[in-house]
């Protein structure tokens, strides 16, 4: 409940996310089913994040859960795990302030969602699975938002779903310069 609030305890330290990314889904690999594809295309030259790296892991580690729950019981999937660097603009679509950003992206050919599931996806306790689930995506929200960024979910029912993190990227001392003056 303190991660979803925003009020954990982080120790917070610049983190290469592609490192991250590589140790939690190999970690997850013995645990997704075999039928389904785990499609890691690491994005080039990211700049590092500043982020609790222990609770980076367990984000996409739920973002991956959710994927894998999300294709059908012994039905064939991918998932695909990317990162990339985006300059957000001012008036994007994005909740972030305009700037450079790591994004990690989980894509899945799973149920996908309707409208009204995806309003209810981030609250606490809310889950379309049996009961005793439902703080995973909280917990996700919660944690992105504390590290001053942001995320997206696009998802249609029968064409799966596509959750992106928007993480602050850290600027070199020369764009940080740049930025100041």
């Amino acid at each position: 409940m303190l991660v979803y609030a925003g009020k954990g305890n982080l120790y917070i330290e610049p983190a290469d996310l592609n490192q991250i990314v590589r140790e939690a889904c190999d970690s997850l690999r013995a645990s997704i089913p075999a039928a389904i594809r785990l499609h890691i295309p690491a994005g080039r030259d990211l700049p590092p994040v500043t982020t609790d790296s222990r609770q980076m892991r367990q984000v996409i580690v739920d973002l991956v859960t959710n994927a894998v729950e999300a294709i059908s019981e012994g039905a064939a999937g991918t998932i695909s795990v990317r990162t990339r660097t985006m300059e957000v603009g001012e008036g994007s679509a994005a909740l972030v302030t305009a700037g450079k950003y790591v994004v990690l992206e989980v894509r899945d050919n799973g149920c996908g969602m309707n409208e009204e599931t995806q309003k209810k996806i981030f609250d606490p306790f809310f889950t379309t699975k049996f009961l005793g689930r439902g703080l995973g995506l909280a917990a996700v929200h919660g944690f992105v938002r504390s590290n001053g960024g942001d995320i997206q979910v696009d998802s249609t029912p029968g064409n799966g779903a596509c959750f992106r993190v928007f993480l602050p990227a850290m600027l070199h001392e020369a764009e940080a310069h740049r930025v100041a003056c």
